[in-house]
């Protein structure tokens, strides 16, 4: 049933089945697993579709708020960032700490790319570590790498990149990559031309390491 296809990570396919069932719970579980994907990618037709399979009763439930952050994200990092922090908001109310923790990671990243936005959720994101949390915690850490690096202070940058840790695997892969390309270590993804092209340019940080290294 459902439940067998959200193990299998056929997360639309489990969607339509909660839907189809009535369960809400079901349909939040999915969102949280659609939530802890390495990175956002708003150009994603799985955002649109599993926001379509949410029933009017969780549009203003976090997962709804989460999907409706993710659809901006892309083409409008602020207005997404917004509404990110609204959906942190919703599920801290709720109770929801891993939607929480998620929304607020994606609130670090854009925060680190853009020197015009002032940090602001890394105090919740300690709180919520303090608790237990290991999604903050490995926000934690990479927010720790990129601020040594601003200062100046590579080997403490190297240090914390290597304590990332609390992320799924997938998670963890995906931020140290793109700590490794701000380092300047290109070469230590590891990616090749081939590779990067044999994947249809799908993978952005492989293709920039391969771009920084001729």
């Amino acid at each position: 049933g459902a439940r067998l296809l959200h193990r299998r990570g056929q997360l639309i396919a489990a969607a339509e089945a909660y839907a189809a069932a009535g369960d809400e719970a079901g349909l939040a579980e999915v969102v949280l697993t659609y939530a802890r994907q390495p990175t956002l990618d708003a150009n994603n037709p799985e955002t649109d579709r599993l926001a379509s399979l949410l029933p009017h009763s969780m549009r203003s439930q976090p997962s709804a708020r989460y999907l409706e952050a993710a659809r901006h994200f892309a083409f409008d990092p602020m207005h997404g960032m917004e509404l990110l922090e609204l959906a942190a908001e919703a599920a801290r109310r709720e109770g929801a700490d891993e939607l929480e923790a998620l929304s607020l990671w994606r609130v670090a990243q854009i925060e680190l790319i853009d020197d015009n936005v002032e940090p602001r959720c890394e105090a919740r994101l300690t709180e919520l570590a303090a608790e237990g949390n290991t999604t903050a915690e490995g926000a934690l850490r990479f927010i720790e790498s990129a601020a040594a690096q601003a200062e100046g202070d590579l080997a403490a940058a190297w240090l914390a990149l290597n304590r990332v840790e609390g992320f799924t695997p997938e998670q963890r892969e995906a931020a140290v990559r793109l700590r490794l390309i701000d380092l300047g270590k290109p070469e230590a993804l590891g990616s090749s031309l081939d590779e990067v092209l044999a994947g249809g340019l799908t993978d952005i940080t492989g293709a920039q390491a391969v771009w920084l290294q001729g």
